[in-house]
């Protein structure tokens, strides 16, 4: 008899988010013939829970303590006093837990239902613990069935890890999963006695309930011969329509795989595919997109490619096969992310929304942790995506490994000129990402070791925890080094909270605008429902315009003006104390945005 493959991805991915990795895995099985059902169970949590709920637990980063409190019984008076101390009150912790029983017990009786011999879990956003333990109560209630646990953080060593700690596991798959999956269910299927020993890429239990692991596969080297994500059945579970929240869905793409860039010191994007990077072509991308479409009632698409800004020709292409798309993307300042044209074909792309790696505005900083940019690019970065009209999300590095305070300094200034665009989320202090460069070798990057946030460490005691941390939380903090003390950021600190006040009381909207009226220009500052004006005779309109929308060198302005070289310099320097040109190492980028293309300001979407 066929054996079904239930899919399983559980909280805490955006509820509104069609799960890539249940949909890319059931297209690959069901082109093979083999039945498969997919539950992303998404969307039933905050229905139960209620939504501000659910968004406060995202806001809070309090994801997978749920389940934790109702795995590990014991944890739960330290998860209790975590949520008093991150919240400010326990917020009716007695309810919500009860809620969550009510939640895991339904998604337990639900996956019965499936009558499937294969679970497999996915656990790539901090789904570890939720799904440990709904596939407990699986294992209690069927224990002849597999469970499987995958996911872009399994290694071999954490496959091995998990097996050794959780007796219900059965198969843990490291690296990538589709030909993995396939091989697991055509050696188990119809066969009882089944040997895992010839399946690549998995830790598993034999006969005799040995752990062994095998040998990593190798990757696949063309991406375009995966089949079209399926999302059928990914919609709605046990909610029914009428009862689950009213949230648009959002398409997943899968654009490539590991990062091109791959050098930053905090990131580990590439650790899982091998430090490489592929792609698929154009029309590969654009093909998917146009039959998904035609499945799901939804304009909303969020690509999970760690990087797009090498992917010009593919955007352009988009824009001209699609219209009235909402697309949520990640860019850097690389390859086509230093032209100004790539964010204007993001745009016509109907990209509305991009998440952008600026980190610090500070170059020697940036340099530290090998971004591979300047302060000057990425606030020229601001600037473009203000003309564009794309909203930006970012944060700002503090506390970075072998800074100094005169690159503290150099950041708050660069912040007096940044500020006119969209402010950082946050700023956080400097953490690194397991199995990143800083995690593999700190000393060549000043840093004396690395320790996890001190809430896991409170709850989570345990030599199991230890061993899979990454799977925990995906960020490792600083050891302070006391022959190392950190520089001063309280003023900068400062800066950032006036900066975000300036953007919203200008409804999020740029702060600087010029208006040239040909012999003169007129600079419009904003703040609130005020508005100052100065006008800028030559050659102050002459700079303000030639270093408008790209870079320019000092030299390069001071023989392409008019007039004499020491009052064109002493321009440049006004402009530079009055905030409306920046400059560093012998570069020039003029602040204010032309009135025309600022004037309608970002497009108004939260759906990402």
């Amino acid at each position: 008899m066929t054996r079904n493959v239930s899919l399983i991805s559980l909280p805490w991915p955006r509820a509104e988010h069609l799960s890539i990795q249940l949909g890319v895995l059931a297209a690959y099985l069901r082109e093979r013939g083999i039945s498969v059902i997919q539950k992303n169970y998404a969307r039933e949590l905050p229905a139960i829970i209620g939504i501000e709920q659910y968004r406060l637990m995202l806001q809070n980063e309090l994801q997978g303590y749920e389940a934790a409190t109702i795995l590990f019984p014991s944890k739960r008076r330290s998860i209790k006093k975590l949520f008093k101390s991150v919240i400010g009150t326990d917020n009716d912790f007695r309810k919500y837990i009860a809620d969550c029983i009510k939640y895991y017990r339904l998604t337990h009786n639900d996956l019965l239902l499936t009558n499937s011999f294969i679970y497999g879990f996915t656990t790539s956003f901090l789904q570890l613990l939720p799904s440990l333990l709904v596939s407990r109560l699986l294992k209690n209630s069927k224990p002849d069935c597999l469970i499987v646990f995958g996911g872009a953080g399994i290694t071999k060593e954490f496959g091995v890890a998990i097996l050794e700690h959780f007796s219900w596991v059965d198969i843990a798959v490291f690296g990538e999963g589709e030909e993995t999956l396939l091989d697991i269910y055509n050696a188990t299927n119809q066969d009882a006695n089944f040997d895992l020993s010839k399946v690549d890429g998995i830790v598993y239990r034999d006969n005799f309930r040995c752990i062994k692991s095998n040998t990593p596969r190798r990757r696949l080297e063309n991406l375009d011969t995966l089949p079209t994500p399926d999302f059928s059945g990914q919609e709605h579970q046990w909610i029914s329509e009428a009862e689950s929240i009213n949230l648009m869905p959002t398409i997943t793409i899968e654009g490539s795989r590991g990062c091109f860039y791959g050098k930053c010191t905090f990131c580990n994007l590439n650790m899982q595919w091998d430090n490489s990077a592929r792609k698929k072509t154009d029309e590969k991308i654009i093909d998917e997109i146009t039959k998904i479409l035609k499945q799901q009632d939804s304009f909303r698409i969020f690509m999970c490619d760690t990087n797009v800004s090498d992917r010009k020709s593919f955007f352009e292409k988009l824009a001209k096969k699609h219209s009235d798309l909402d697309i949520f993307v990640e860019v850097s300042g690389h390859k086509d992310g230093r032209d100004f044209e790539f964010y204007q074909t993001l745009r016509r792309a109907g990209v509305s929304q991009i998440q952008i790696g600026i980190e610090a505005l500070s170059t020697s900083l940036l340099k530290k942790i090998r971004k591979g940019t300047t302060a000057i690019e990425n606030i020229q970065l601001l600037k473009w995506c203000a003309v564009a009209g794309i909203r930006v999300y970012y944060n700002i590095m503090y506390l970075i490994p072998g800074e100094s305070q005169e690159e503290i300094e150099g950041t708050a200034l660069a912040i007096e000129f940044a500020m006119h665009y969209e402010p950082p989320g946050k700023l956080c202090r400097y953490i690194y990402s397991h199995n990143s460069p800083a995690m593999e070798n700190p000393s060549l990057f000043s840093i004396k070791g690395g320790e996890l946030p001190s809430e896991i460490k409170r709850i989570f005691n345990d030599e199991w925890a230890k061993k899979l941390a990454p799977l925990l939380t995906p960020i490792v903090g600083l050891i302070p080094d006391p022959t190392a003390p950190y520089g001063d950021w309280n003023h900068v600190k400062y800066k950032i909270d006036a900066w975000r006040k300036l953007f919203d009381s200008n409804s999020k909207m740029p702060s600087v605008y010029y208006r040239d009226m040909g012999q003169h220009l007129v600079i419009e500052t904003l703040s609130g429902e005020d508005s100052d004006y100065i006008t800028l005779s030559e050659p102050y309109r002459s700079i303000i315009l030639m270093c408008d929308m790209s870079i320019r060198k000092i030299d390069s302005v001071l023989t392409s003006i008019s007039g004499p070289t020491d009052f064109i310099q002493s321009a440049i320097d006004d402009l530079f104390e009055a905030r409306l040109l920046f400059k560093e190492n012998g570069r020039l980028l003029s602040i204010p945005i032309k009135r025309d293309v600022g004037r309608h300001g970002y497009i108004r979407s939260s759906a990402f």
